[in-house]
């Protein structure tokens, strides 16, 4: 009985050791956890902190250009951008016009040069798109644009009328001088239906390549703006396009930012923006706007952007007419 006893005893001394040892490994775990959580909790802080060094924004901008050369032309503004407000920067480049206003809205993209068309026509569906400011072209120092219609001048086409039933390209339903505003005119200046007057029509997704087309005799005709057209100029030589159709000025692309961007970050940006100028240098010395598309930005009153509330509503009833979004 006594050998039971003592093993009995053996045991229970042998299990409150155990339990002490196990208390006593638990009592260093709270450090370790504090420490973990405290880790983790300054990492959120500071992804989420704008200005922060991990911090990355998201510049975005559509698909006006072949990609390699939106890149080079973004280039320095991007790096601009981050010496400025202290954060790393990514660009991307939105398969379509209607994917870089989905981003924006959603937070995946932080601001983005965007068509001035699909920024209006998109403030119905996402409201919460803040106005940052309105780009400027290099050649005129104004903030508008204009789009063209354009044929070879070895096609023989003099007139509008004259690409009836020919193959006709646009760029993007989205784009304003590559879709919106010629098929506004063709509504209301020419009276006719691009639907059925024309044999088919062409969606390109940039303006090179609805020049290239046109170049090419894929298509007697098509629509663009005068950036890429004066591109095109230079790339063809000799300047091989005539112009039949010019529209009313445009409201250049518009600086956008997502809802989910704070004020204060919109406000550097518009200071930022609006102070850029030829003589404007990154750190590494290049030159901000020299292969950029404008020569900087302008903050605008909304009003200018009415011409594409009427145009757009000169469309919703042509697409209502046929059933289309």
């Amino acid at each position: 009985m006594k050998s039971v006893f003592r093993i009995k005893l053996y045991l229970s001394a042998l299990l409150l050791l155990i339990l002490f040892s196990i208390s006593c490994g638990k009592s260093n775990d709270p450090n370790k956890q504090n420490s973990n959580k405290t880790s983790n909790n300054n990492g959120d802080n500071n992804s989420s902190t704008p200005g922060s060094k991990d911090k990355v924004f998201v510049l975005g901008t559509f698909p006006q250009d072949k990609n390699e050369i939106a890149i080079k032309r973004f280039s320095a503004l991007k790096e601009y951008l981050e010496e400025k407000l202290g954060v790393k920067i990514k660009f991307t480049i939105s398969l379509d016009y209607e994917k870089l206003a989905k981003d924006l809205n959603d937070g995946k993209i932080h601001f983005a040069s965007i068509s001035p068309s699909t920024y209006i026509t998109k403030l119905q569906e996402y409201p919460g798109l803040k106005y940052i400011a309105t780009a400027v072209d290099k050649k005129t120092g104004k903030e508008f644009y204009n789009g063209f219609i354009i044929t070879r001048k070895d096609s023989g086409i003099k007139t509008f009328s004259q690409l009836k039933n020919r193959h006709f390209a646009f760029v993007d339903k989205g784009s304003g001088s590559g879709f919106k505003f010629p098929v506004s005119i063709m509504l209301n200046r020419f009276k006719v239906d691009p639907k059925t007057f024309f044999k088919k029509t062409l969606f390109m997704g940039n303006h090179p390549s609805t020049i290239e087309a046109v170049y090419k005799k894929q298509a007697a005709g098509g629509a663009t703006w005068d950036f890429a057209f004066d591109e095109a100029v230079k790339k063809y030589g000799k300047n091989p396009f005539n112009i039949l159709v010019k529209t009313p000025d445009i409201p250049l692309d518009t600086f956008v930012a997502s809802p989910h961007l704070p004020d204060k970050i919109v406000k550097k940006l518009q200071k930022i923006l609006s102070e850029l100028n030829e003589k404007t240098k990154t750190k590494s010395g290049k030159l901000v706007i020299k292969d950029y598309y404008f020569k900087g930005y302008v903050v605008r009153n909304p009003k200018i952007y009415n011409i594409i509330r009427q145009t757009n509503e000169t469309l919703k009833k042509w697409r209502k007419k046929w059933k289309e979004k």
